[in-house]
């Protein structure tokens, strides 16, 4: 199971992790990973590179 996890501070996102694995496919071959994978991706270069917020990333 992919597990995403947000927090909030005052009514506002501060941050989030995602961990985890659908069980769709092996690894290596699961479209839905791929899929939220591209989306927690896309999440951070939108925070950093668009909003320019310097969010601290940390990829295991």
């Amino acid at each position: 199971m992919i597990r995403l996890c947000f927090f909030e501070k005052n009514g506002r996102l501060t941050g989030f992790t995602s961990q985890g694995h659908s069980g769709y496919a092996p690894i290596g071959q699961d479209i839905v990973c791929a899929m939220v994978s591209t989306g927690v991706m896309m999440a951070e270069c939108a925070i950093n590179d668009v909003a320019k917020a310097g969010a601290a990333v940390k990829v295991d």
